[in-house]
This record gives structure tokens, C-alpha cells and sequence, in this order.
């Protein structure tokens, strides 16, 4: 596996956890992974009836899941793409179900639009990596805007969920990103794995706040 492993290019971003031998090569920060994972099936189940739209945050938050679990566990720039496909592929149906909400795209094709601009957004890391999570912060930072300004929403209650959830795991992201709380041999929990498993309820929240505040003739789009 490692000799495999090492023909691919190595991931650029570095995190707190040290890397050992074998796989995965960051065991928290890949095991981690499986909040969001399960998120998404919690996510899924509860839009099994809901739009496609819905069903699709779902789909994104257990792809997010597994694309940072074989980032973290191979340490290639692939794996890396993969994860902030999944990031983008999650705010993005976000950002097309406000679109669809408006009117401003038809609700039949906010699952296209989702996954033509996460292929797009995707393609841009991969020529502009520094680019890409200054670029995901953008868009978060859009949807949430839009969001709290639309005349759409009867309940924000699950949105500042989201929102708080997230703010504090941004906290854990940074503080690990930076080594500014950092043991590097703590192979069990750090602040990325702790980005990973609050990420999970902002994905939850997230969804509840769409569904809450969505249109019920999306059910069969």
C-alpha cells in the first residue's frame, strides 16, 4: 500500500496530526470521518420522501465523509481533491435550493446545477489550490448571507444551529491548521478530528433548516 501510495502526488494541506507508517497514514483524522458519513444516512432517511434537491445534501454530507476519510488516509493531493469536492458539492446544493426557492433556477434542475458547478468549482482547485478554501469560505459565506436576508425563510431556528455549530468548529480548524493547539502523536482526537464530527451536525442542521423552510411541491421533483 505505501509503495502504491507514494506514486501519487503528496496532499499540500498539513495538519496537526503526525503521519505514521502504514494506512490510513492520519488515523484521526480519517476515522473522524465517520460523522459526517452517518450524518448523511441520518440526512438521506429523513428526505426519503422529501425533493431530490433535499435528498442530495444527504448524498453530499456521506460523500464529504468518505472523500476526507481517503484524503486523510492516503495523503495524496488526489484525496485532497476529493475532499474539497465534497465541501463544494455540500454549500453548492445549498446555494441551488435558495436559487430554487427564488425561482431564479427551475426546481427540476437544482440537483444539475448542484453537481455542473461543484465539477466546475472542483476544477479550479485543482489549477489554484491556494485558492480553495478562500473560495469555499466565499461561498459559505454567500449562502448564509442570502439566507438570513431572504423573505422566504419562516424559521431560522435550525440556521443558526448550523451556523453556531460551525463557527465553533471553524475555531477547532484553525487552532489545529496552525498548531496552536497541537500533539502531534495524539492519534485518537485533535481539533481536525473535531472539525469533522461538529461538521456532521452543521451538515444536519443545515438540512433541517432547508426542509423546514422548503416548498412541499418540490416532494416530487
Amino acid at each position: 500500500m505505501e509503495e502504491f501510495l507514494d506514486r501519487f502526488e503528496p496532499a499540500h494541506a498539513r495538519f496537526c496530526e503526525a503521519r505514521v507508517d502504514g494506512f490510513p497514514r492520519y488515523p484521526a483524522n480519517t476515522y473522524s470521518n465517520l460523522a459526517p458519513f452517518i450524518a448523511g444516512i441520518v440526512i438521506l432517511c429523513l428526505a426519503r420522501r422529501r425533493s431530490r434537491g433535499l435528498k442530495l445534501l444527504g448524498w453530499a454530507t456521506a460523500y464529504t465523509g468518505i472523500a476526507s476519510g481517503i484524503f486523510h488516509a492516503t495523503d495524496t493531493f488526489v484525496g485532497e481533491i476529493l475532499d474539497l469536492s465534497g465541501m463544494y458539492l455540500f454549500i453548492l446544493s445549498c446555494l441551488s435550493l435558495q436559487l430554487g426557492r427564488l425561482e431564479a433556477l427551475p426546481r427540476s434542475r437544482v440537483v444539475l446545477f448542484s453537481l455542473g458547478s461543484c465539477l466546475l468549482f472542483t476544477a479550479m482547485s485543482v489549477m489554484f489550490i491556494w485558492a480553495a478554501v478562500p473560495l469555499f469560505a466565499l461561498v459559505v459565506a454567500l449562502v448564509v448571507i442570502f439566507e438570513l436576508r431572504s423573505k422566504h425563510v419562516a424559521s431560522y431556528r435550525y440556521a443558526y444551529w448550523s451556523i453556531a455549530v460551525l463557527g465553533v468548529s471553524l475555531v477547532f480548524w484553525v487552532l489545529d491548521y496552525f498548531h496552536i493547539v497541537c500533539n502531534p502523536n495524539n492519534h485518537f482526537i485533535n481539533g481536525h478530528a473535531l472539525w469533522h464530527i461538529l461538521s456532521a451536525f452543521t451538515f444536519l442542521f443545515a438540512y433541517l433548516h432547508f426542509a423546514t423552510n422548503s416548498i412541499r411541491r418540490e416532494t416530487r421533483l
